[in-house]
């Protein structure tokens, strides 16, 4: 899964990070029920 950061300087910052399945479940929900992504 690869998410991305804001950057204070302006710039994005990739990330990639893995995480468990039941963890990627809950912010996938999270982020569709506050509209975001």
């Amino acid at each position: 899964m690869l998410y991305t950061y804001s950057n204070p300087s302006g710039g994005p910052i990739m990330l990639a990070i893995r995480l468990p399945t039941d963890i990627e479940a809950r912010l996938e929900a999270l982020a569709k029920a506050t509209g975001r992504t």
